[in-house]
């Protein structure tokens, strides 16, 4: 269009000056400035759709400058001056009633465009061009309010070109205003992807809800949530991104209140269960903590270990009817079901060592010679660089996470992984550890690969063992991780183990 008006405008001055050379030597009054003011305002009107909205008086002004550079080409200079002034007044007469017809179609869409923007949530999603599409129309609008003011006050042509030259910025700012609004919609919607995620935490409560009974005594409230959340869903994948902003938080206001509503219940369930289970845990140890089990070293360690999650475990159970009488009940639930969890492993544990107990006390830890003994303490020691840490139960909870992020060991939460990786063995899911595991920290940086102590050549002793037997530790930790396993099954939480491992040890 740019270059399309500049090759015009060029074309203009050279008939102009064609057309004043040719009067120069004529000696006639070659109508010049009448013939370049018709082209003119015929090319404006084209660019306000004048052929589109008014057809009639277009059509007459460009036939009117046909017949003037006929005439010209006649030396009749009188009747195409006529003809051209007759062209420029029907070519503005076709602006007029055009430009407000092109501005109000312009505003129409601008309209349409900062509705859909809007449906999008692009006032909060695309906050910056929702705002400037509002403000450019808003300017539209101001320019279109001072046209209709000055309207047909006045017959002169300054005025009416005032009110054409009003028009024309209207239709730019609404013009304007919908590109900014087309922007702000296509920036919201490529966060459908985000929104739809956020429905999961409803999903979660909803899922909770049910497995503490809401689906037993809640039918119709857990049935209203679940159709609220699939509404928010539907509305979300149509682009009603603000509709189902409002849908959303109607579905987690229902499914707060539907799990507050059985909570508590299910809490006093749970501590009774807790309180079963850490009372047989308490017989458990006691059964196997015997002084032939304190004698060997292997079934020591693991003595040591079920201790700590007795006393993690009695910690929970006792936690646990705290929330319960402080009304918190979802929280009293979590520390019950730690409680619940840590007795389960103490039962895996004390069947082992209760096992070993029937056979040859020297056998218990699967060949307990005193050069396996010294073997296994060349094991245990640290090379230089690394050190050992306990799990404990605590609060915060205790995770690799918490555990890097300590200043004495890494000082940086996201070094978790090295813990992860030089502990393989030991650590079968890093979203779950225990009280009373012990870990091997490597260094911040370098080889995670721990070095084994060197075996001075005359004491190299041969393991007649098979390879496929385990010692009663390995045992252990197979049964803890199998029942961390089947906690973590049935637990409601999700955790995400690409960026940092979830509390494990409440």
């Amino acid at each position: 269009m740019k270059f399309s008006y500049l090759f015009k405008q060029a074309r203009v001055v050279l008939t102009v000056c064609t057309l004043a050379f040719a009067g120069v030597f004529c000696g006639k009054t070659i109508p010049v400035q009448e013939m370049s003011e018709a082209r003119l305002q015929l090319e404006a009107a084209e660019q306000e759709e004048a052929p589109q909205h008014s057809p009639q008086n277009y059509e007459q002004a460009r036939d009117a400058l046909l017949s003037a550079h006929k005439s010209l080409g006649e030396e009749d200079y009188d009747d195409a001056r006529v003809s051209a002034v007759q062209a420029t007044d029907l070519a503005i007469a076709a602006r007029e009633q055009a430009a407000p017809l092109m501005m109000a179609d312009r505003q129409a869409k601008a309209s349409e465009a900062l509705e859909a923007a809007d449906e999008a949530y692009a006032e909060v999603l695309a906050a910056q061009d929702f705002a400037a599409a509002k403000s450019l129309y808003s300017e539209g609008e101001q320019a279109k309010a001072a046209a209709a003011e000055k309207g047909d006050s006045s017959e002169l042509l300054e005025d009416r070109m005032a009110v054409l030259t009003d028009y024309n910025t209207a239709g730019r700012k609404f013009t304007d205003a919908a590109t900014a609004a087309e922007r702000a919609k296509n920036m919201s919607l490529a966060q459908k992807g985000d929104m739809l995620d956020s429905l999961d935490g409803i999903r979660s409560n909803l899922k909770k809800a049910e497995a503490w009974g809401a689906g037993d005594d809640e039918v119709n409230e857990l049935a209203a949530a679940r159709a609220t959340l699939s509404q928010a869903e539907k509305e979300i994948n149509a682009g009603e991104l603000k509709k189902a902003n409002g849908t959303m938080q109607e579905a987690e206001t229902l499914s707060k209140a539907l799990l507050a509503k059985v909570a508590a219940q299910h809490a006093q369930k749970k501590l009774a269960e807790a309180t079963a289970a850490v009372k047989k845990a308490d017989g458990d140890f006691a059964a196997v903590n015997t002084e032939n089990n304190r004698k060997d070293e292997e079934a020591r360690d693991i003595l040591e270990t079920i201790n700590a999650q007795l006393t993690a475990a009695k910690e929970a159970r006792d936690s646990a009817e705290s929330y319960y009488n402080r009304d918190n009940a979802q929280q009293s639930i979590s520390e019950s079901e730690d409680a619940i969890r840590l007795s389960q492993i103490i039962f895996e544990q004390h069947n082992l060592l209760a096992a070993a107990q029937k056979r040859d006390p020297g056998e218990i830890g699967e060949g307990g010679d005193d050069t396996d003994a010294e073997g296994d303490a060349n094991a245990d020691e640290k090379p230089e660089g690394w050190r050992e840490y306990t799990v404990v139960r605590k609060s915060p909870a205790d995770c690799l996470w918490c555990i890097a992020k300590r200043t004495e060991i890494y000082g940086n939460g996201r070094l978790w992984n090295r813990i992860y990786q030089a502990n393989k063995a030991k650590i079968k899911n890093p979203n779950r550890i225990y009280p009373g595991q012990r870990l091997w920290i490597p260094p911040k940086s370098g080889d995670l690969t721990r070095p084994e102590p060197a075996i001075k050549e005359e004491e190299e002793v041969e393991v007649e063992a098979s390879e496929e037997e385990s010692t009663l530790m390995e045992k252990v930790e197979e049964k803890i991780d199998e029942a961390l396993e089947e906690a973590e099954d049935d637990s409601m939480d999700s955790a995400d183990s690409e960026e940092q491992p979830a509390e494990s040890v409440e």
